[in-house]
């Protein structure tokens, strides 16, 4: 083969060789770059998916709270109102015996439009060394408290409270700050709801 020919082929061939070389370099680094890419890609998704589930559990989060909130608003318009003694002495017309009376009495009120259904009270009574609570022995019921509605809530002092002695030189009237009444009832979305004295509202299972 001629020297000049040689050359041009071996040249050639080089050149061709390098041609293929760096056509291999250039698709390594497209397929590294399109596999960073991926990745990078997948990592955005992937952030992007756990933040809208953090934004989607907020969300829900949210709507139960304003939920709750919603419900109870009912409930506390539902008030407990003067509570008090209603005390006095009744003469028995033969006998000539005269017998001491007390009932304790709180307005209960329902400032909400919509009617509370099946209240139930109770009554406690806690004498003024506080060494035990005593639990009334009977109880009031009522059906329904309409909207804007109001009921008076009385407990016979005596039949509730059988065995406790009054202090001599007192009388049930002086002691009316001993008496506590703790009233539940049930909502128009079925919710079950206890109110104290104190008018603090709480669902009736805690």
């Amino acid at each position: 083969m001629d020297g000049g020919i040689y050359r041009l082929f071996v040249t050639s061939t080089w050149h061709i060789a390098g041609l293929v070389l760096e056509a291999d370099w250039v698709e390594a680094w497209a397929t590294a770059a399109g596999a960073v890419g991926a990745v990078g890609a997948f990592t955005w998704q992937a952030r992007a998916l756990a933040h809208e589930r953090k934004t989607r559990r907020e969300e829900v989060r949210r709507l139960a709270q304003d939920q709750k909130d919603m419900l109870s608003a009912q409930a506390r318009l539902v008030v407990l109102d003067d509570p008090h003694v209603s005390a006095g002495e009744i003469r028995v017309p033969v006998t000539n015996n005269v017998i001491e009376y007390g009932t304790y009495q709180v307005v209960i009120r329902n400032f909400g439009e919509l009617p509370v259904y099946n209240l139930h009270s109770s009554i406690v009574y806690i004498p003024e060394d506080e060494s035990v609570m005593h639990k009334g022995k009977g109880a009031v019921w009522l059906k329904i408290l309409p909207g804007k509605g109001e009921s008076i809530i009385s407990f016979d002092i005596k039949e509730n409270f059988p065995d406790v002695k009054l202090p001599e030189g007192t009388s049930w009237k002086d002691l009316g700050r001993r008496f506590l009444i703790d009233v539940t009832f049930v909502d128009v979305h079925g919710m079950n709801w206890r109110i104290t004295e104190d008018n603090s509202v709480r669902p009736a299972t805690e």
